[in-house]
C-alpha cells in the first residue's frame, strides 16, 4: 500500500450508509493510524449545510488544483 501523510487527497471507495454499495470519492487524509490505517474526510462538490463542514479552495493546496469549489465533510468511522 501506498504510505499516505496526513494533507494528502486520495479516491477510496465510501460506502452508502445501508453498506449496500460505494462510490469511489475524493478524501483527505487527516490522521495516519498504525500500519495501514488512515482516518479520512470525505470531500464533496455539493454544498453542505453542517457545522462541520470546511470549504475548500485551491489555495488549500501546496500542489494540484480542484475542478471546482470542493467541501470537507466530517469524519465517520468505517472498517473493512
Amino acid at each position: 500500500m501506498a504510505k499516505f501523510v496526513k494533507g494528502d487527497v486520495v479516491v477510496v471507495p465510501f460506502p452508502f450508509s445501508d453498506l449496500t454499495q460505494a462510490k469511489r470519492r475524493p478524501a483527505l487524509v487527516i490522521s495516519k493510524l498504525e500500519g495501514d490505517d488512515l482516518i479520512l474526510c470525505q470531500i464533496t462538490s455539493q454544498f453542505i449545510k453542517d457545522d462541520y463542514a470546511i470549504s475548500l479552495t485551491d489555495k488549500d493546496f501546496a500542489k494540484g488544483s480542484l475542478k471546482q469549489q470542493q467541501y470537507k465533510t466530517q469524519p465517520y468511522i468505517h472498517s473493512r
